[in-house]
């Protein structure tokens, strides 16, 4: 709906019970709490435009009160936008140091995927820290003097 509460718009439809809505921090987002009843519900997140992207949790009883909390991001000179190509899943690409340059920052970070999410991939080290699912992947190396970073977001495609 508008700010001003014009113009509302469903996009839960379980008549039983949605509640708890929250959005993520961009507003791309909606975690929920699901269930058949007020003692049974999942926590499932759908964009923005209603589309149900997953349940993240199973508990028999009830799962509340979603909260999203800030994936930390190294210390980067530029962000590059996503590697988005064939659903890679990689997003907000960011890198550091010299001698990389953003185009080469978001094909390292879709070869990290295809690769199968190695430890290593055309000369650097992959470190990848889970934040509920999203993951944080930074790749470094070493090059004479220079250090280089790439750090981007990584989270599977639904069905993948």
């Amino acid at each position: 709906m508008g700010a001003d509460g014009s113009a509302p718009v469903q996009l839960t439809h379980n008549v039983a019970h949605d509640e708890g809505p929250a959005w993520s921090p961009d507003g791309k987002l909606l975690a929920y709490t699901s269930g058949p009843d007020d003692t049974h519900g999942d926590i499932r997140v759908m964009t923005a435009a209603g589309r149900d992207l997953r349940r993240l949790t199973t508990y028999s009883g009830a799962d509340e009160s979603p909260d999203w909390q800030a994936i930390p991001a190294p210390r980067t000179d530029r962000r590059c936008g996503d590697a988005v190509r064939s659903g890679s899943g990689a997003y907000d690409v960011r890198l550091a140091g010299a001698g990389v340059t953003c185009r080469q920052a978001r094909g390292l970070a879709r070869r990290w995927v295809a690769a199968g999410r190695p430890r290593r991939v055309r000369g650097y080290t992959a470190t990848a820290t889970d934040f509920g699912g999203t993951r944080r992947v930074e790749l470094r190396r070493r090059e004479g003097g220079r250090h280089q970073l790439v750090a981007f977001l990584y989270q599977r495609s639904a069905g993948r």
